[in-house]
């Protein structure tokens, strides 16, 4: 797996991988970005408005290591995530909020 700095974040735990089609993509660990508990709307909302600002098309949000999601975040997280012309994919998610999360989506 090849991996680089993301030149458009500033923390290093944000990289490009080489996925397997041999393009890259952004990939966050939501523990560094926000925090180990995803409690209020407000923080899924400011990370939605960095994420629109990329230019990447594709993006990995990883919630390894995530103790605790609230279901204001979660809200946020559907209607922001239903807003959005990314194609992103979530990793680690917990199978509560993955199964909620694919009821939501449009």
């Amino acid at each position: 797996m090849c991996v680089k700095p993301c030149p458009y974040l500033n923390r290093e735990d944000r990289n490009y991988i080489k996925s397997g089609d041999g393009f890259f993509m952004i990939y966050v660990l939501m523990r560094r970005e926000i925090s180990r508990y995803l409690i209020t709307e407000t923080s899924c909302d400011h990370l939605f408005s960095k994420i629109k600002k990329l230019d990447d098309p594709d993006i990995t949000l990883d919630f390894i290591l995530v103790y605790y999601v609230s279901n204001a975040f979660m809200k946020g997280y559907i209607k922001n995530k239903n807003a959005c012309t990314k194609n992103i994919r979530e990793k680690n998610m917990p199978m509560v909020f993955k199964n909620l999360i694919e009821e939501n989506i449009k």
